[in-house]
């Protein structure tokens, strides 16, 4: 018995400078088994002649529609197709990858999930491959936690989306992120699901590094604004879910630093600011760094400990130290005491001592240890 055809699917592909890869993405979609779908390409006013590749192909498949806009970023261009799909199904493909010929057949079959997630590789020999599983119910919020420790949750593409959801809830590609907008509109549209399914295939080719590589040079309103959209979505998945997700792991800038730019040295992040900021001193740009993080992270102390998560503070301020390569002489110690503390964080000590240090070190004296 063949697949059911009351599932047409809308493929988005945003397009820009991909004149020497459009023509391999289109025609991996072209090929599919499954045959119920429309193929939106979003052309992002690309400069080069992948506007014209798109209108060919439109002319010759009716099951294509192009729409040129002014450049406007991946955001915009990936909302406009969302507005004008009329599918039952949401797919995502980058202009610069390609499918396999099943892709599309592969996610119909468990279309009974509100989400389904499929595995990918890269040419560099990136590769996930998912093992089969289900979640729904309390198994779905008791999952919520590792679901989106799963690296191929955080792009748009590998997954099929329902349209009514992303309708009902309004959600949209947030167009002032350059950075982390997928991730953001997956956890959005994962916390209003109630079932989410993985499938065991790697039917996806990514081309390029995951997560950007250096693509992208932030500036720090611009970190600020990420670490904020962060934060909110894990809250909208704590919410709906009744999750215990921890925000400031996921949404905190300074993990974001220490995470996803590892891969900077210290002399390639100052490179990257100076672009920014061509008359700025290296001690203008080290006392900002610090300084914008120290703020942030003031505000997620004081919320942790408002909340009486005390261990969680300590353990904040202490990746907080390491993270900084602080030391003791670095910081304006007003006693021993002090030092103590500071000492006894940065060796994990303080595991079942938080209520009793509460009362003797007051949050106005932990807060003085990250300030100059």
């Amino acid at each position: 018995m063949g697949i059911s055809s009351r599932g047409k699917v809308s493929v988005v592909i945003p397009i820009y400078k991909a004149e020497s890869t459009i023509n391999r993405c289109i025609d991996s979609i072209l090929g599919q088994t499954y045959t119920d779908f429309e193929l939106l390409l979003i052309d992002d006013g690309s400069p080069d002649n992948a506007g014209k590749i798109c209108d060919e192909y439109a002319r010759l498949d009716s099951r294509v529609r192009v729409f040129h806009k002014e450049n406007g970023g991946v955001s915009s261009a990936r909302n406009l197709g969302v507005e004008e799909a009329c599918g039952e199904f949401l797919v995502f493909v980058d202009a610069d990858d390609y499918v396999e010929i099943d892709y599309l057949r592969e996610f119909i079959k468990n279309k009974d999930a509100d989400l389904v997630v499929s595995g990918y590789k890269s040419l560099n020999g990136d590769y996930f491959l998912p093992n089969e599983g289900r979640y729904e119910g309390l198994e779905l919020s008791h999952a919520i936690s590792d679901i989106i420790k799963n690296r191929s949750i955080y792009a748009p593409w590998s997954k099929l989306f329902r349209l009514d959801i992303i309708e009902k809830y309004h959600l949209r590609f947030d167009c002032k992120l350059r950075l982390g907008e997928d991730t953001t509109f997956v956890y959005y549209y994962l916390s209003y699901c109630a079932s989410v399914k993985f499938i065991s295939n790697d039917f996806y080719f990514y081309e390029g590094v995951f997560g950007g590589g250096k693509k992208y040079i932030l500036s720090y309103a611009e970190l600020d604004y990420l670490n904020k959209c962060n934060i909110a979505a894990v809250r909208q998945l704590n919410k709906n879910h009744n999750a215990q997700i921890e925000e400031s792991f996921y949404g905190a800038k300074w993990n974001l630093l220490k995470g996803r730019y590892s891969m900077y040295t210290d002399k390639d992040s100052w490179k990257m600011y100076l672009r920014h900021h061509p008359s700025a001193t290296l001690y203008d740009y080290t006392h900002l760094l610090q300084s914008n993080v120290y703020s942030t992270a003031l505000t997620e102390l004081e919320d942790l400990y408002k909340a009486g998560s005390f261990i969680e503070g300590y353990e904040l301020l202490r990746d907080l130290s390491i993270f900084f390569t602080l030391s003791a002489s670095q910081i304006r110690f007003k006693n021993e005491f002090q030092k103590f503390i500071y000492s006894s964080m940065k060796k994990n000590r303080l595991k079942r001592c938080d209520k009793v240090l509460s009362c003797l070190y007051p949050l106005r004296l932990l807060l003085s240890l990250i300030r100059r």
